[in-house]
């Protein structure tokens, strides 16, 4: 396996507009914590896990947050022993996504290898050595990898009642060679569809796959990057639009476009969550101990001690820098950084957004509190979103 060629990119622009009751627009999506890790933690770690470590890192971050995501990177970097160089992009309209990200990375030379681009909100104990071997071993131009759905506990998120269900895609692949023929998310289908004559022309024996996701983790040569993308400048999101452009330039005899040979490298064996919706961001929550074994993070019990008699937690995560007062009720609940809960408060199977500030003698349950957002003491909620966004993601 060569990995000197090799330019490993994370993708932390994305200000997670489906997740705004969570986030608010003070909450930093790739810093939104995690079992006691800010987000961005796991594909560190994936590098450092497959080793990596030395190779380095280029982040693209947004400019407003570049100073706070460096004073946590660098601690990340420091510990995991990964250079950790940041690239920060000015999102200045509401369509900016990862291919914007990508192209102005181009553009300022930040991008001098082909690369393994991560989505900074999947998290996977997936192997990367295995996913670069299938890669170069194919001669592939563009490789996806698909793994397993973490398992779904029973859970429901907090705040009002809606149906929530974890993401699924349709996979298409030919099952001789392994060449990714089609890509879809299930939510894009209706009961009945066709499928592309094209592809049929290409292939007749397509296989196609229901159990995989994709991971957001690709390997993409830079030319086909330079090429797609300054030629298609309205592609925004890699998966539903860049993607597909290089799986359809396959069955295209008369384009004057370099040919792209994109594979599926499916790994069976490990599992995935993407953090993208609250939804999700619950599911990773109640899956502590996958994430304990994969990534091996260790419990604060230290935290948890000097809570004790103070506050009654149970299966609680809780964040930096909160503050309680006295008989403090907390259960299956989280609580991100500079939460404060005033004496006597109830939370059971919350979650709580930084600086939020919790009342005296409040019960809260099955509710989604709002960062900075103020619940007053001694009122009762259930199913509730408890929010105030008081500024919007982009000026006027």
């Amino acid at each position: 396996m060569q990995t000197d060629q090799l330019q490993f990119v994370i993708l932390a622009a994305g200000r997670g507009s489906r997740m705004n009751p969570l986030l608010g627009s003070s909450v930093i999506k790739c810093l939104l914590p995690v079992a006691g890790h800010p987000l961005i933690f796991y594909p560190l770690q994936l590098l450092a896990q497959n080793g990596f470590a030395k190779q380095g890192v280029l982040v693209i971050v947004q400019e407003e947050h570049r100073d706070e995501v460096k004073r946590i990177t660098d601690k990340i970097g420091e510990k995991l022993g990964i250079h950790v160089e940041l690239f920060p992009v000015s999102e200045d309209h509401e369509d900016f996504g990862p291919c914007e990200s990508l192209r102005e990375a181009l553009t300022a030379k930040k991008i001098t290898h082909d690369i393994v681009a991560v989505s900074c909100d999947t998290i996977t104990n997936a192997s990367l050595n295995l996913l670069v071997n299938f890669h170069q071993s194919h001669e592939s131009d563009c490789t996806a990898l698909f793994v397993k759905h973490l398992p779904v506990p029973t859970v429901r998120p907090p705040g009002p009642k809606v149906v929530s269900k974890p993401e699924k895609d349709i996979v298409g692949v030919n099952p001789d060679t392994s060449e990714l023929l089609f890509l879809a998310s299930e939510a894009d289908f209706e009961e009945y569809n066709k499928f592309p004559l094209a592809t049929i022309r290409h292939c007749l024996n397509v296989k196609l796959h229901t159990t995989f996701i994709d991971s957001h983790i690709y390997i993409i040569r830079k030319s086909i990057l330079e090429e797609y993308l300054t030629t298609n400048k309205n592609c925004i999101s890699l998966k539903g639009e860049f993607l597909p452009l290089l799986i359809n330039s396959q069955f295209e005899e008369d384009k004057p476009k370099t040919k792209v040979r994109s594979f599926a490298f499916i790994d069976r064996t490990k599992e995935c969550t993407r953090i993208n919706t609250t939804f999700s961001y619950t599911v990773v929550n109640k899956s502590v101990d996958w994430l304990r074994k994969s990534f091996g993070i260790e419990r604060n019990t230290e935290r948890e001690q000097g809570l004790k008699g103070k506050v009654k937690l149970q299966s609680a995560v809780i964040g930096d820098h909160c503050v309680f007062g006295e008989k403090v009720k907390i259960v299956n609940s989280l609580l991100m950084d500079n939460v404060e809960v005033g004496n006597g408060a109830v939370l059971e199977n919350c979650i709580v957004s930084a600086g939020a500030k919790i009342g005296a003698n409040v019960v809260l349950k099955e509710c989604l509190v709002g960062p900075k957002h103020n619940v007053p003491e001694g009122v009762h909620f259930e199913n509730e979103s408890l929010t105030m966004i008081d500024d919007t993601f982009f000026e006027a």
